[in-house]
């Protein structure tokens, strides 16, 4: 096994060595509490930092040195001058270290361990110089504590649950995973939100169904007034860094920002491939700088993801005679040897991440939860990779979970459980508030004693032209493909691998279908106007939405040719269907040739009479092209009001994969039934949802 990298950080090693000369006399006192946090954008890592003014000493008083203590410093010059900014650190009138930065448009990060000088009552103080400003992130003295443990989440981009050795298969193609989970909870039956990266990975960070979290499909952006896991832990006194290697992760999709620290590692590669080493070693340096103080990593590595291309000598890991010259290497045999090299290969470098914990003495008291964002199909439903549907091996992936101490170690839990439960799990472990908007459920109880309640699992698929939703229960599952006006059903105890759907609800799951359609209404109560748009002619759609009160709106459309505004009583907005920069971003390619259609979409969130008016380059819209509700009736938007029950819906109705490719605008209301109690709805609006199969 070749050696680790060492730190990035400068490590202080020259430590109660006299000073010639005292804390500076004429510095200004500098307060962190006083400095406003500022997100730093580098090209390939995103950092909370303080901006430090140029041109005078500053000193930071950090207080009293507690026991085992640790000094973290984080500088970044803002030019390129070499030793730009100069640092000083003493406690008391002893200098215990200096540093320099600058010469590169990097971070500098310095650690200074005073275990051998600690406690004392003397204070710690930083002196800080510069011709120009800098920032600073972080500026702390840390010192370990037992009672919070580190947190790591390590994901294993595409890792199928049953090509794990410690999951029953053939092959040992997991020896440091097989050793965590002798030290680990097993779970059997944790199921992702979405069969691909940027939903899943949302879901787990947000703790948000993907209809919530918004990011969905291919040009998603994440919104950004959600609940996350980073925020929280970060809340709790947790540093909290992100490691990123896949690009539809990145700040751009709206991921990272709630990090303290969220790095790309190698992203731009990741079509090639990129190598689990580097984004290793990254989180490896970054170890080593926190230790000593409660943190928590979330390390995204690429493993297993296609192109399958496993590193000597794990390309011939497993039966190589198939690499012998002649041999078709297009087989599915041979795909799936070069997969599992390549699941050999990224558990060699969780295994070095492991060593190091150990070796820092953090192992023991640190959470570790290993997982996988989705899993990858053989030929098993007629394709490969994954994307494509919602079955059971794009679906079932591991979850490994470490806790402090190895409590529980080697055990199993059937139990089905969802990745949007995780958060609030990792919350409860190590102690943090619980955050009320995440939408998992907690498992603690099941992890602890085995008790669980019978649940529904969800998960959905929008992706280019796909739209598929899906729950289901350890034993029963339910397909609803909404693009393809497609359902099924499947006993997954006489059928798992689900090769044999049957139209109608399988023995036990009844529940399936009416679960679906009310995920899919979470967080979509109110109005609802689609405008589906075609490429053939340029048209400009304003509108107005006007209410007793109007709460929220969000309109989901290319910020280049799309506009809105509210106040508290009506929302204004404009559409243009076509605009010169859709050919720049290949628009029209993506909607007519890969993707599902062109539209925009209108959610607002209001109370009392709604009044809509439509108007198509100035003129009232054809009343022929607007659908209404269920049965999708045609009539005018001309500020009349609108009668809301008789505007109800599924959701997924009008999912613009499933509608005609044509100009059009359907219009619909979805009441709020998950927080208002069945009794108090008025018997119109009882009625329409039973008849549509949201409640019994």
């Amino acid at each position: 096994m070749k050696s680790r990298p060492e730190s990035w950080c400068i490590i202080l090693l020259a430590l109660g060595l006299a000073a010639c000369d005292g804390p500076p006399t004429n510095s200004v006192p500098l307060r962190l509490e006083d400095m406003t946090l500022k997100r730093v954008p580098l090209p390939e890592e995103w950092r909370n930092a303080r901006q430090v003014p140029a041109g005078q000493t500053h000193a930071i008083d950090l207080g009293p040195v507690p026991e085992n203590a640790v000094l973290r410093l984080g500088v970044l010059a803002q030019s390129v001058q070499k030793s730009e900014v100069q640092a000083t650190v003493y406690v008391g009138d002893e200098r215990m270290a200096r540093f320099e930065a600058g010469g590169t448009p990097e971070w500098v990060d310095l650690r200074v361990d005073l275990a051998e000088y600690s406690p004392t009552e003397e204070r710690c103080r930083v002196f800080l110089s510069s011709p120009g400003s800098f920032w600073l992130g972080p500026c702390e003295l840390a010192a370990g504590s037992d009672t919070s443990p580190n947190v790591l989440v390590y994901l294993i981009d595409t890792l199928r649950q049953d090509h794990l050795h410690c999951y029953g298969y053939s092959r040992e193609t997991s020896p440091s995973i097989d050793a965590l989970a002798r030290d680990s909870i097993r779970f059997t039956r944790l199921m992702p939100q979405s069969s691909w990266t940027k939903p899943s990975v949302a879901s787990l960070l947000t703790s948000t169904y993907p209809n919530i979290h918004g990011a969905q499909d291919r040009p998603d952006v994440m919104r950004q007034d959600l609940p996350t896991l980073a925020d929280s832990l970060g809340r709790a006194g947790y540093e909290t860094h992100g490691f990123m290697t896949n690009v539809n992760c990145l700040p751009l999709w709206g991921f990272g920002n709630e990090f303290f620290r969220y790095v790309d590692v190698d992203s731009k590669n990741w079509l090639e491939k990129v190598d689990d080493r580097n984004v290793v070693d990254a989180a490896i340096r970054t170890l080593r700088h926190v230790n000593g103080r409660p943190w928590f990593l979330y390390v995204h590595t690429m493993g297993p993801h296609d192109p399958y291309d496993p590193p000597k000598p794990y390309h011939k890991r497993f039966n190589p005679e198939r690499w012998a010259a002649g041999v078709d290497t297009d087989t599915r045999e041979h795909t799936i040897d070069r997969y599992d090299g390549e699941i050999a290969y990224s558990d060699e470098q969780f295994g070095c991440l492991v060593e190091e914990l150990k070796a820092l003495g953090a192992y023991d008291n640190t959470l570790i939860i290993l997982i996988a964002d989705h899993g990858e199909e053989f030929w098993e439903h007629g394709g490969i990779h994954h994307g494509d549907t919602l079955y059971e091996e794009q679906l079932r992936i591991p979850c490994i979970v470490k806790l402090p101490g190895a409590r529980h170690a080697g055990e199993v839990r059937e139990a089905l459980v969802e990745m949007v439960d995780l958060a609030p799990t990792i919350l409860e472990l190590a102690g943090a508030d619980a955050e009320p908007r995440f939408q998992g459920q907690s498992f603690v109880r099941l992890i602890e004693d085995g008790e669980s309640t019978k649940r529904i699992g969800y998960a959905s698929l929008l992706d280019e032209e796909r739209s598929i939703r899906t729950a289901k229960t350890i034993e029963t599952k339910y397909i609803h493909d909404v693009a393809e006006h497609a359902r099924a059903w499947y006993d997954l105890v006489t059928d798992p691998g689900e090769q044999h759907p049957s139209p109608t609800p399988v023995a036990g799951s009844e529940a399936l279908a009416p679960h679906t359609t009310m995920m899919a209404m979470r967080g979509a109560e109110g109005l609802h106007l689609l405008i589906t748009t075609s490429s053939d002619q340029t048209r400009e759609v304003t509108g107005t939405v006007d209410a007793a009160r109007v709460a929220q709106h969000e309109l989901d459309f290319y910020d280049w040719k799309s506009e809105s505004s509210a106040t508290d009583k009506q929302v204004a907005f404009e559409i243009r269907t076509k605009d010169e920069m859709d050919s720049q971003f290949d628009r029209e390619r993506w909607h007519n040739t890969i993707a599902e259609q062109e539209s925009a979409h209108l959610h607002v969130k209001l109370e009392g009479p709604a009044r809509v008016r439509l108007e198509v380059d100035g003129d009232p819209i054809d009343p022929g092209i607007v659908s209404f509700g269920k049965d999708g009736s045609h009539g005018p938007l001309d500020g009349a009001e609108l009668d809301l029950n008789a505007l109800i819906a599924d959701p997924d109705s009008f999912d613009p994969a499933g509608l005609p490719r044509q100009f059009g605008v359907y219009v619909w209301y979805v009441a709020a039934v998950d927080v208002v109690p069945l009794e108090e709805l008025d018997a119109a609006t009882r009625e329409t949802l039973e008849a549509l199969g949201y409640v019994d």
